[in-house]
């Protein structure tokens, strides 16, 4: 285990590449990718229900109850059909919590063959051997599931229900054990940030495939704790943090969105420069001012689409727009 207290910013390079070639590996990777002629979003991130069993503070959904007039099976399949038609590589389905719906196997087993990539992102409660057999006989390729901290009364008080990190834990231990490839998901406040390393050492001691940081935005219900938001500074040193301890690694990758290819890459704040942060990219942090709306699309239960996954700029339902 270790603590918050270091500061890696301005401390040099820690990974074997200097920034010059990490910057030059991205701008061609970068390149490559947005030179592609888009005919349709490369990843959907669909919230095929707005149900779930749990009330997390930070939820940019504000889920609970169920949207009305969300989309029924034969919708919700109609629609992976037509991704995967028009090119849609990667497929997150999560809600809500997507294992309330009675349909998440046929989902997951029909964007299977429709060779996407899927992907479920899960609060992991109703995650059991069972759950993850049936998923590995659907094809899934990812099962993701978020934890806010290793501390239950921490993280059961932000999710609002009393073992549900005993069951987060639980839905990644059956992920690694069926062999799907297994992420957990942790969204950095306040709160938890001095929890996050915990978490992180964690992945590593579990053969956690992946762990993946996001920057908490006071979007949904997230509106109403704005004073457990944290600057983006925080949030950088926070992945110098855990770069700094990379030899952990082994096989894990850790990412804060956007990605982490070959390393961290971070989106930049509107306005700001990569010179702004240059000691977070001595630390092996990647910056860019790349804006991916439309290359990821957000898709809600009813069938609205939003042309950013944290988006709330509606752009009308499938339907309408078809």
């Amino acid at each position: 285990m270790f603590g918050v207290e270091q500061d890696f910013r301005g401390k040099g390079k820690l990974t074997g590449l200097t920034p010059e070639s990490m910057e030059s590996i991205y701008r061609l990777i970068k390149r490559i990718i947005f030179s592609r002629r888009l005919t349709a979003p490369i990843t959907v991130f669909g919230a095929f229900t707005y149900r779930c069993d749990l009330h997390c503070s930070h939820c940019y959904q504000k889920a609970g109850s169920p949207m009305k007039n969300e989309m029924t099976t034969s919708q919700a399949l109609d629609i992976i059909e037509d991704l995967a038609r028009s090119g849609t590589s990667n497929l997150s389905i999560s809600g809500g919590e997507i294992f309330l719906r009675d349909d998440v196997y046929e989902l997951v087993e029909y964007a299977a063959e429709s060779r996407m990539r899927t992907l479920i992102v899960s609060n992991g409660f109703s995650v059991t051997e069972e759950v993850v057999r049936n998923l590995t006989r659907c094809g899934l390729d990812y099962l993701a599931i978020s934890m806010d901290s290793m501390n239950p009364r921490v993280h059961d008080s932000f999710r609002g229900r009393s073992g549900s990190l005993e069951r987060a834990v639980n839905a990644v231990h059956c992920s690694t054990a069926a062999g799907l490839v297994s992420s957990v998901r942790t969204t950095a406040l306040s709160f938890n940030y001095s929890d996050i390393p915990d978490i992180f050492s964690w992945c590593v001691e579990n053969d956690v495939d992946e762990f993946v940081l996001f920057h908490g935005v006071g979007v949904g219900r997230a509106s109403a704790i704005e004073d457990q938001l944290i600057s983006y500074e925080d949030f950088l040193s926070m992945g110098c943090i855990l770069k700094a301890h990379e030899k952990k690694i082994k096989n894990l990758r850790v990412y804060l969105p956007r990605g982490g290819i070959p390393y961290i890459i971070c989106s930049l704040p509107h306005g700001a420069t990569s010179e702004s942060y240059m000691p977070f990219s001595l630390s092996g942090l990647i910056m860019t001012n790349s804006c991916l709306a439309g290359y990821n699309v957000l898709l809600l239960p009813d069938g609205s689409i939003a042309p950013c996954s944290e988006g709330t700029v509606l752009q009308g339902t499938l339907w309408d727009l078809s």
